[in-house]
């Protein structure tokens, strides 16, 4: 498992992470869709002026689905098998 934290926006003040399974999913498509929109082209994101969460999802993550969960539990319950 590999978990990866970085800061998003122009000062740098949304602290976020990710957390993979290394082997289950290839690094560079982490890189290209998740990590260079986030680190990179949201540096224009300014917290204080509007939802970071909402504008993220809608955005800057070019996703077919986006599945939200709660809970670190919900979320490895959803990726690992039973």
């Amino acid at each position: 498992m590999v978990i990866r934290d970085f800061v998003i926006g122009e000062d740098q003040k949304v602290s976020a992470f990710i957390v993979f399974v290394d082997g289950l999913v290839q690094e560079n498509l982490i890189n290209d869709n998740i990590l260079n929109p986030l680190m990179i082209y949201a540096k224009k994101l300014k917290p204080d002026s509007f939802s970071s969460y909402e504008y993220i999802k809608k955005s800057v993550l070019a996703f077919a689905a986006i599945k939200e969960v709660d809970t670190m539990e919900q979320h490895f319950r959803s990726i690992l098998p039973s």
